[in-house]
């Protein structure tokens, strides 16, 4: 392979502080360069101790472009069922989009490496998610993440094409919410709990009543991804579009910012701690307390307007 022009010809990643030397502070991605007509195999093999550190740091086979392959973060927590672990890992990362839809999965040796589990487990753990239609398997290809699900499509095309008053869209929440937030604590790892706290802290900088909502919305969408169910973040997507205009007025006030915020983070102490039970408490008491500021406002503006 040889390039005509300036071109990326690979892309490998490795983990944060391993293996390189010459730069310390190393991180995340290394891209090798080939410039004018620089044969591949040379520059492969002149390269051979940065391979062997990719290789030794996070076992995963190197690959060319064509689609860059995310470090694999360890397991958030180990159970009896370690192949059940394994699944629920891998559909939070596709859920985030760490794994989008066509891309390749590590292979069984890197994904066993990378997760300190034997391949047996990882051959069990992508047969079930087959079954579930999240990944495809392909000989000579490896196993690949499979388009959205037609199921998921439709949860959000039937509540986004749903009509029903601000009544029956609380009552909805007050269906979902809680549960969303339950799995969200039994399922979470390092990286959808920093997510929280990135939106709790990017919620506390909202200096306006838009970035605020925008915040509080993203906040709800990511619990919803961290229960790792792409049937959940659909529903959670389209209930977010049905109750965006009724919610948005609590954000109009300092008070009711102030009181949205106080929710999010009770949820989110819930959810670092791994407690479902007190994470759909914590969310089912921020619904009412977020509710609660809508009524005030709307009956102090029907007192003013007498």
């Amino acid at each position: 392979m040889s390039c005509g022009a300036t071109c990326v010809v690979g892309l490998w990643v490795v983990r944060p502080g391993t293996c390189d030397d010459t730069r310390p502070g190393f991180r995340e991605k290394i891209a090798i360069q080939s410039f004018g007509d620089t044969d591949f195999t040379r520059l492969k093999r002149e390269s051979t101790s940065v391979f062997a550190c990719l290789r030794h740091s996070i076992g995963q086979t190197t690959r060319p472009v064509g689609g860059f392959v995310p470090a694999i973060p360890d397991l958030p927590h180990r159970s009896r069922g370690l192949s059940a672990d394994v699944v629920a890992h891998l559909a939070s990362l596709i859920g985030r989009g760490e794994f989008p839809p066509g891309a390749r999965v590590p292979s069984e040796r890197a994904l066993a490496d990378a997760l300190a589990v034997s391949r047996t487990t990882v051959r069990q753990a992508l047969a079930e998610m087959e079954a579930r239609g999240m990944v495809t398997r392909h000989h000579g290809r490896g196993t690949i993440v499979a388009e959205p699900a037609e199921g998921a499509d439709a949860v959000r095309g039937a509540l986004a094409g749903a009509e029903g008053t601000w009544r029956d869209v609380a009552d909805l929440e007050d269906i979902l919410e809680p549960g969303i937030a339950s799995r969200a604590a039994r399922r979470a790892t390092q990286a959808s709990v920093r997510r929280l706290e990135n939106l709790v802290a990017e919620a506390e900088a909202a200096g306006d009543p838009g970035a605020s909502a925008a915040a509080d919305a993203e906040f709800h969408l990511a619990l919803a991804e961290g229960a790792a169910n792409p049937l959940v973040s659909a529903a959670a997507r389209g209930l977010a579009g049905a109750s965006a205009a009724g919610v948005a007025p609590a954000h109009d006030t300092a008070n009711g910012r102030a009181v949205a915020l106080a929710g999010h983070r009770a949820i989110l102490a819930a959810v670092r701690a791994g407690d479902g039970t007190g994470a759909a408490a914590a969310m089912a008491r921020h619904l009412e307390e977020v509710r609660g500021v809508i009524r005030d406002d709307q009956r102090g503006s029907e007192t003013r307007g007498r």
